[in-house]
């Protein structure tokens, strides 16, 4: 007999048990494989079971079914291998069809055992008309949407068609913007016309809990002007995809705050109401067309300008948010600046920015400029509109009267200026294993960094931390890369190059050493002029990287001495906690970098002869 008969025959047993269960439940396969389908009744899968067991049966006769730990996973195969052999399969709508009639071919599903929206997706290229109103046709734009996408949608609509609410959904806000251009986007949201997000959301979930057995849990963020949140919003997990779900507004702003009165509007509306052209386009899923409400989004998406909805003046006072909103998408997708739009940021509108807008939204702004933007190029233009004077409190535009008492010593024009400048050298430079968020944040507050402290704060901390309101992480790391950039300056003013001082150098500034090498070049004389521009000489960067890697000092920062605590005392009896304990040990990974074969006995001995006061 089998030595795995017993193993074998368990797994039989409970695999029938499987079986006889699922003739009382339905059968969701959702609870292993990670997709949103319809359940199978129990009258299906009486029809499927009966035909079927035997043919489950005779697949564990053939298969080696015996490692136990295995079962999870057999008790799916053998009732999925029995469904696709069966002649009775039901017929099943599945979610990604929208029409009325039903599907016969299953494998789709079955084949599936994973929907990620991180996997590879095929797309479906979309032909489509263009309407600047509800019946003007202003001609046709294509655009790629994925698989996964097209399921969303599809089931969107059904649910739609469920209830009869005779209402068409919009995808709106970046994701259109983004398709248009070819680039992806992760984000969904959805207008709803004549109801709350979450009121639709209820719709949805009694939808999918009916009709395909299941339902998800709505979460809401609550109205927050001060984070811009003007409505509430319902957000669902749906396919993989986090989707929000809000109504269509249109807004009315009081004189002297930048937070709107808000009520359901329409789609013209709602797009008017939105900041830029290319923001404004609508994907109506419902009937499968683009609506540019605005007349210009689409052109000006070709053309790549960056275009208001309507009076720039009346935007900016509205909500002068939108000044960075604008630098940053123009500096995101390398599109210019309205003229209009340039010549409407005066100083009422500054002043709007310091009164009406919170630091906290201002450094959400900030935040994605770092991530998803062209840095150097976002503050060239926050430069050169005086934005980055407001956002520092430089005068003449220190509008912040609070801020204006607390600190004395100022960020100067020039400053800035030199900043920019700093931003534009290392815009030139593309090496990985680079913080250049913190690399760019540094090249801002360099200049300053001769600059008083604010209390036991360095004025480059406080200005990061404080007036742009970014993470101590920000703040803290801008700061060692800024420091470690005169650390380098001193090192390679120096002829001699070796293991010893670039190590210690590494050491002195820890893991962000390649970053302050990077900001000290850029800071530096070291580079050619040409048209009053450095450009850097990012050969002695890759020469210095690549020559701590052959000396294995790269991460010399994180070198211990190999001797330390009560071994460190029987070596040097009469050395105590305290300064001296540390230069011992400073010493020991000083002697290591001089010679990294030097063993224990030859640290001992080099102890004794260097601290033989402690003897």
């Amino acid at each position: 007999m089998h030595k795995n008969a017993p193993l074998t025959n368990f797994s039989k047993c409970v695999t029938l048990i499987f079986y006889i269960l699922i003739l009382f439940d339905p059968l969701t396969l959702k609870s292993y494989v990670k997709w949103d389908f319809c359940k199978i009744t129990n009258h299906e899968m009486s029809n499927i079971i009966f035909s079927n067991l035997k043919n489950g049966l005779n697949k564990l006769e053939i298969s080696n079914f015996v490692n136990v730990f295995q079962f999870k996973s057999n008790c799916l195969f053998l009732p999925v291998c029995a469904f696709r052999e069966s002649k009775l399969r039901p017929l099943f709508r599945p979610i990604f069809t929208s029409g009325s009639y039903y599907c016969n071919n299953y494998n789709k599903f079955l084949n599936l055992t994973n929907l990620n929206v991180n996997m590879t997706d095929k797309t479906v290229s979309l032909d489509l008309d263009v309407y600047r109103n509800y019946t003007e046709k202003s001609g046709r734009a294509k655009f790629k949407i994925t698989e996964s996408e097209n399921r969303l949608f599809n089931l969107l609509n059904e649910c739609v068609d469920f209830y009869d609410l005779k209402m068409d959904l919009r995808v709106v806000g970046g994701w259109v913007r983004d398709k248009l251009l070819d680039k992806d986007n992760k984000d969904i949201d959805i207008a709803i016309p004549k109801m709350t997000g979450i009121k639709f959301c209820e719709y949805l979930n009694n939808f999918t809990k009916d009709k395909y057995g299941f339902s998800r849990t709505v979460g809401v963020v609550k109205r927050c002007p001060e984070q811009s949140k003007h409505l509430e919003t319902a957000t669902m997990n749906l396919l993989g995809f986090d989707v929000d779900f809000v109504n269509l507004r249109t807004e009315d702003y009081s004189s002297n705050t930048r937070i709107p009165d808000m009520k359901i509007g329409t789609p013209v509306e709602d797009a008017m109401r939105r900041d830029f052209t290319v923001n404004s386009l609508f994907y109506n899923i419902s009937k499968n067309f683009i609506e540019d409400f605005t007349g210009t989004g689409l052109e000006d998406l070709k053309n790549g300008i960056i275009r208001t909805c309507s009076s720039p003046y009346e935007i900016f006072m509205d909500d002068p948010l939108r000044l960075i909103r604008a630098v940053r998408f123009s500096s995101r997708f390398n599109f210019k600046l309205d003229e209009k739009l340039k010549d409407s940021i005066n100083e009422q509108v500054l002043k709007a920015l310091a009164q009406k807008v919170t630091r906290p939204r201002i450094s959400q702004e900030l935040e994605n400029i770092l991530s998803k933007s062209n840095v150097s190029e976002a503050f060239k233009l926050m430069y050169q509109f005086k934005i980055l004077h407001v956002l520092l409190n430089v005068p003449p535009y220190d509008y912040d009267e609070e801020e204006k008492k607390r600190v004395r010593s100022r960020v100067t024009d020039e400053m800035l200026s030199q900043s920019c400048s700093l931003m534009e050298r290392l815009n030139k430079s593309n090496f990985p294993d680079i913080d250049y968020k913190c690399l760019y944040l540094s090249a801002l507050v360099s200049p300053t960094r001769e600059l008083p402290p604010i209390g036991k704060v360095s004025f480059s901390e406080y200005l990061v931390k404080e007036l742009l309101k970014l993470s101590n992480q920000y703040s803290s790391r801008s700061n060692t890369i800024s420091q470690g950039s005169v650390t380098f300056g001193e090192f390679l003013d120096k002829s001699k190059v070796d293991r010893v001082t670039l190590g210690s150098v590494i050491r002195a500034i820890g893991p962000l050493w390649k970053e302050s090498l990077l900001l000290c070049l850029a800071e530096s004389d070291r580079g050619t002029y040409i048209a009053f521009n450095i450009l850097v000489d990012y050969k002695v960067y890759s020469e210095l990287v690549s020559l701590a890697n052959d000396l294995g000092i790269s991460e010399a920062y994180n070198f211990k001495a190999p001797i330390t605590g009560p071994e460190l005392v029987e070596v040097l009896p009469k050395i105590t906690s305290g300064p001296e304990f540390k230069r011992a040990l400073e010493f020991q990974v000083t002697e290591r970098l001089k010679n990294e074969n030097i063993n224990k006995d030859e640290l001992k001995h080099k102890l004794k002869t260097h601290f033989n006061d402690f003897l």
